[in-house]
């Protein structure tokens, strides 16, 4: 309970992140040693009302603190600062293009390498660009990810997915393959398939790949046919 964390870490002036694996374990420590036998129920429920009512975490009422004399973040001058949450990690922006490239009857996927960000799994091919250059970029990426030439028909969406501390802008496109190369020269990949549309529920596609599919399945199933 958040309250319940708050009140130990400022009566016991724990100065490291309180969401760190060691202070969740002396947390664990310090309520089982504290907790009173026979009177767990109105222990617990008179410690989180002192969280919720005293010991908020914006101006809290100290002078009226029953356990302000044993505190020692109060003692310290410190109980503004406690708990501490810790670092929030910078959110690096990344913008990427993909494109589902047509040829005949069928629509090409890679596998990505199993020493990769999401190894193992599909996607479609492209690569990362500045940002305000997608719709410029698609041709290129794509040739340079696959040796493959294509055609940009039209943009088709964008859809943003997060993991860790970076968050993926994937501006998503419609392609045609131009010319006769249907054999890909893989750089980022280490298998690829020409397949029908209706074979992709059987390939297992990262988080930005499958929003992608799925915004086509409900929004504009028509893009996977060649008649479209």
């Amino acid at each position: 309970d958040a309250n319940v964390t708050r009140v130990y870490a400022r009566l016991f002036n724990i100065g490291q992140p309180i969401k760190e694996r060691l202070v969740q374990k002396r947390l664990v420590e310090i309520a089982e040693n504290l907790l009173p036998r026979g009177q767990a129920r109105a222990y617990n429920q008179a410690l989180m009302d002192l969280g919720g009512l005293v010991c908020t975490p914006k101006n809290p009422r100290c002078t009226e603190c029953p356990v302000a004399a044993s505190c020692k973040a109060l003692q310290a001058g410190v109980v503004a600062e406690r708990p501490v949450v810790g670092i929030k990690r910078k959110i690096i922006n990344v913008h990427k293009v993909t494109g589902i490239i047509r040829w005949n009857e069928k629509i090409f996927i890679q596998q990505r390498k199993a020493d990769d960000v999401w190894g193992g799994l599909w996607e479609f091919p492209g690569g990362q660009v500045a940002a305000g250059e997608p719709g410029d970029k698609i041709k290129g990426r794509i040739l340079e990810d696959t040796g493959l030439s294509v055609a940009r028909i039209k943009p088709i969406t964008r859809v943003i997915h997060q993991y860790t501390h970076h968050k993926i802008y994937l501006h998503c496109f419609l392609c045609v393959l131009d010319g006769e190369k249907t054999k890909p020269v893989l750089s980022s990949a280490c298998d690829y398939r020409w397949i029908n549309s209706d074979e992709l529920e059987q390939f297992a596609f990262p988080a930005g790949p499958r929003k992608f599919l799925e915004y086509i399945r409900l929004s504009e199933p028509h893009l996977l046919t060649h008649n479209s």
